[in-house]
Order: C-alpha cells, then sequence, then structure tokens
C-alpha cells in the first residue's frame, strides 16, 4: 500500500517538534485562562479558547493535506485576504477597544484581529516573491527584494493606522526573517531594521498612538513606571521568578 505523498506522509514530513511546542503552549494558556478568569466568568473564557484552538487545529490539518504547488497558488488570494480584513476594520464594521481599532466584532462573542490575517498573508506572499531566486540558487535581485518590501509596505501601513505598533513590528521583524533565510545581502537586511527603528520613532513622537498605548509600551520597557497599573503583572512575574515559584 503506497502512501508516498498521502496525507499522512506529509504530515510526519512535517516539524513535529513544532507542532507538539504548539499543542502544549495551547495547552498551557487553557490553565491559565481558567485560572484567571474563572472567579468572574467560570468556564465561558476557557470554553471560547478551547473552541477557538478546535477551530485552529481544524484548519492546521486542512492546510497540512496541501502540497506546495498548491500553497504557492493560493498564496495572492490569501495576501488578499488578508489586506483586505485590515480595510474592513478601519471601516464602521471595525470595533476600537483601548484606542485600537483592530477588531472586528462576530456573533456568538467571538472576535476577529484581521493583522492576524495579514500575518499569515505575508508568511506566504513574501516566500512566493522570494522562491525563484533559491530555485536559481542565486540571492534575490533588487527587484524580487523590492516587491517583497512593496507587499511588506502595504500591510504595514494599515495595521498603522489602526493603530497597533506591535503588529506592524511583527509584520517587519516577519520579513526581516524571510529575506535572512532568502539570501538577501546585509545592506537591504539593515534598511528593514532602519524601518523598524523609524516606525518605532514615529510612533513616539508623533499623535500616532494614544496614551494608553504609548503608556503600554513604557510600562514593557520600565515596569516599575506605573507599577499598580499596566506594569503590574510583570513586576509580579518577576517577582514569582526571583521567588522561584508560580506567584
Amino acid at each position: 500500500m503506497r502512501t508516498e505523498g498521502g496525507f499522512a506522509a506529509r504530515l510526519l514530513r512535517s516539524d513535529l517538534v513544532l507542532l507538539a511546542a504548539a499543542l502544549i503552549a495551547a495547552g498551557l494558556g487553557a490553565v491559565l485562562v481558567h485560572s484567571a478568569t474563572r472567579q468572574e466568568a467560570g468556564s465561558a473564557y476557557l470554553v471560547r479558547h478551547l473552541v477557538n484552538l478546535g477551530i485552529g487545529l481544524v484548519i492546521a490539518l486542512l492546510v497540512a493535506r496541501l502540497d506546495r504547488a498548491v500553497l504557492r497558488a493560493l498564496a495572492p488570494f490569501v495576501y488578499l485576504v488578508g489586506l483586505v480584513g485590515l480595510a474592513l476594520v478601519l471601516s464602521p464594521l471595525g470595533s476600537e477597544v483601548n484606542g485600537s481599532r483592530s477588531w472586528i466584532q462576530l456573533p456568538g462573542g467571538f472576535s476577529l484581529q484581521p493583522s492576524e490575517l495579514a500575518k499569515v498573508g505575508l508568511c506566504v506572499a513574501l516566500p512566493m516573491l522570494l522562491a525563484p531566486a533559491a530555485e536559481r540558487r542565486q540571492r534575490p535581485r533588487p527587484r524580487e527584494i523590492l516587491l517583497a518590501g512593496a507587499a511588506t509596505a502595504v500591510p504595514v501601513l494599515l495595521v498603522m493606522g489602526q493603530p497597533d505598533l506591535g503588529s506592524a513590528l511583527v509584520l517587519v521583524a516577519l520579513a526581516l526573517g524571510v529575506l535572512v533565510v532568502s539570501g538577501a545581502s546585509w545592506p537591504w537586511l539593515a534598511g528593514v531594521l532602519l524601518a523598524g527603528v523609524a516606525a518605532v520613532t514615529a510612533a513616539f513622537t508623533t499623535p500616532l498612538l494614544s496614551g494608553y498605548q504609548r503608556d503600554r509600551l513604557t510600562a514593557f520597557l520600565d515596569p516599575s513606571a506605573d507599577p499598580m497599573g499596566i506594569g503590574y503583572q510583570t513586576q509580579q512575574v518577576r517577582r514569582a521568578i526571583a521567588n522561584g515559584g508560580w506567584g
């Protein structure tokens, strides 16, 4: 019985360590969600977390059934879906939370953050643009890198329009990682790093971010700046680690 090329064979050839790590992280997340919310909301948030986890697993299994050629053909569609989601969140369909218009509310108490779709779209779009260089066993050409930069800039600008500096930096870091793997020369990599630095600088020197978002960034860099507010959780984690316990 031939199994070569089948779903089971492709699954065995996948990164099982990554899959196991993701499942362990999701399981720990479920425990922590239940621990943090059971007194106020019972098991409601735990059930929501498990439902989301189940949906993610189904999508992961469906994607695992696709071969490389199909994924490459679907890459432009996935990328465009991410861009459409980012555009919709800036429309009246979007919902603002803590000064950032980053969510679309769905029926049943669920919500969707389109920037997560944009990350997936960029993950498949950039390799599609840079794959020809790998097939030639050469460094990417300037035209290919510029196309990859344009493909990155569009979702980054839409995300900054929400504004969501954290997701924008993740997209820039994602692009940088793909460029590193593609073998791009160091001047191009330095340019991506400078773009990330420029985004952070612009966020702190312009009224792009709300006061709440600025406070979160400040507390991330220095949790002691607001020990009983935004920096409280980080302070507690540090104390737990220092004491050698969980809390």
